[in-house]
């Protein structure tokens, strides 16, 4: 016997045997026949939901794809023809944890009913290539060291929605024998393709759940079961190299959503009954890569190297959300442009972006330095205190230059800082804390620094300064 799938409280369960273990059960030889069966153990109760009491060898069940939360659906494949008089044929699949052969019948069992969905083309290997329609019910151990093919079906919480993929040409579009996915609507028994090109180009490659794995050890590679279907069914999250809208231009695999028609924002007559929308920004040279899925389907968390707001300033691969009504305005400040004529006039800080936190920086000096008439300089008897919320860890200062030279500001707790200036004129210095003023910022919110401005002229031979 062999355990398929479970209810999230446990109260069914679902198993494989090639036992007779009703009364009602057929699975002829014990090497090819074989039922599904649904346990429920608080009444022990055993039923057989694939009986075939004609054919020789029974039902016949190759395999599970999924099931409701309440076990009251189940969509399974088989060989036998379930359906009685109707479009299902008797299948020919067969097959292990390497190569699938031949064709087998997509049902949904539900309430004690069988519904014929579609004959599916289970030839081909499974594994890395991952070509064949079994990796749909067969997540079998392929590599002897822990490396699993991550079943390519998703059911919804309701169980009337199923996703799958298939090599066979399901819908009018012309797949060319490349797996596409599909979604069957159980209310309506509609099978629309989510992942096919809506302007009706050829496959340039194989759509996918997600391409990323997670390093286990030495147990090898595991894959990750993500959540690719919302649990209303609604939204289906994917990856493709094919470039599904027009802004996707980079010719590499980029994250798209399927969304149906009339959920969220989505309004649509196509022939797919859904809406698709571009996740990542199919600009990247790079591949992004779907990391899961919340239940709701409001959110989906992505893989990418490309920098999506202005806090990230690396090249090194992130985790973003993209998330409806999502964004931080603390990631993604407005660009602050350059100041001009009488905008220069303006406090010693700047106003500064928004940050995580908030706390209050103190400048204290002794004023500017004055030149003599015997050419020297001298200070001045002002001394100032400015005060200012900072919500970074940095901030920007206005200094005016009285010509050409450099600007070169330093201080204990910040990054010194320089600047060549053109002419006379107001101009704007950003400095930087160092990440341990940083952190006792964060903590106290409170924060007192003592800043050197120091100006140096290109020709001249003093320099004015400010403490």
């Amino acid at each position: 016997a062999a355990f398929v799938e479970a209810t999230p409280d446990g109260s069914k369960a679902f198993f494989i045997s090639h036992e007779e273990l009703t009364n009602d059960a057929n699975t002829g030889s014990a090497d090819e026949g074989s039922d599904l069966y649904r346990y429920e153990p608080a009444s022990g109760t055993l039923t057989d939901l694939a009986p075939d009491p004609v054919d020789a060898q029974g039902a016949e069940v190759k395999g599970v794809l999924g099931a409701s939360d309440d076990g009251s659906s189940v969509y399974f494949v088989a060989n036998g023809d379930l359906d009685g008089p109707g479009p299902a044929a008797k299948g020919d699949c067969t097959g292990n944890d390497e190569v699938w052969k031949g064709e087998c019948g997509l049902y949904l069992w539900h309430d004690g009913e069988i519904h014929f969905i579609a004959m599916l083309n289970a030839s081909g290997p499974i594994g890395a290539s991952d070509e064949s329609d079994a990796a749909n019910w067969a997540p079998f151990d392929t590599d002897g060291g822990g490396g699993y093919v991550v079943n390519t079906a998703r059911v919804s919480g309701d169980g009337n929605v199923l996703v799958f993929r298939s090599q066979s040409r399901l819908t009018s579009y012309e797949n060319k024998g490349t797996p596409q996915y599909y979604r069957f609507d159980a209310l309506t028994g509609e099978i629309d393709c989510v992942s096919c090109d809506p302007s009706g180009e050829p496959p340039v490659g194989k759509p996918t759940l997600q391409e990323k794995t997670s390093f286990l050890g030495p147990g090898g590679l595991a894959g990750i079961e993500t959540r690719n279907l919302s649990a209303s069914g609604n939204q289906f999250f994917f990856e493709t190299p094919d470039p599904l809208v027009s802004g996707d231009s980079n010719g590499t695999t980029d994250v798209y959503e399927w969304e149906a028609d009339g959920a969220g924002s989505c309004e649509s007559s196509d022939e797919d009954g859904g809406c698709l929308y571009l996740l990542s920004t199919g600009t990247s040279p790079d591949a992004s890569h779907l990391a899961d899925a919340s239940a709701s389907g409001n959110e989906a968390f992505l893989f990418t190297d490309q920098p999506l707001v202005r806090q990230d300033r690396d090249e090194l691969v992130d985790i973003y959300d993209a998330r409806v009504d999502g964004g931080l305005e603390s990631q993604d400040p407005p660009p602050v442009s350059p100041c001009a004529g009488e905008e220069c006039r303006s406090p010693l800080l700047a106003a500064p972006p928004v940050t995580p936190f908030a706390a209050s920086v103190t400048f204290r000096g002794e004023g500017n330095r004055t030149a003599t008439k015997s050419g020297s300089t001298s200070l001045s008897t002002t001394r100032r205190a400015l005060e200012q919320t900072v919500r970074s860890d940095s901030f920007v200062i206005v200094v005016s230059a009285p010509a050409k030279g450099t600007i070169t500001i330093s201080g204990a707790g910040v990054r010194k800082n320089s600047r060549a200036v053109a002419g006379p004129g107001s101009y704007r210095v950003r400095i930087r804390l160092t990440p341990s003023e940083r952190r006792l910022l964060s903590r106290r919110h409170r924060l007192r620094l003592a800043l050197r401005v120091v100006y140096a002229p290109t020709t001249a031979t003093s320099a004015r300064s400010a403490k």
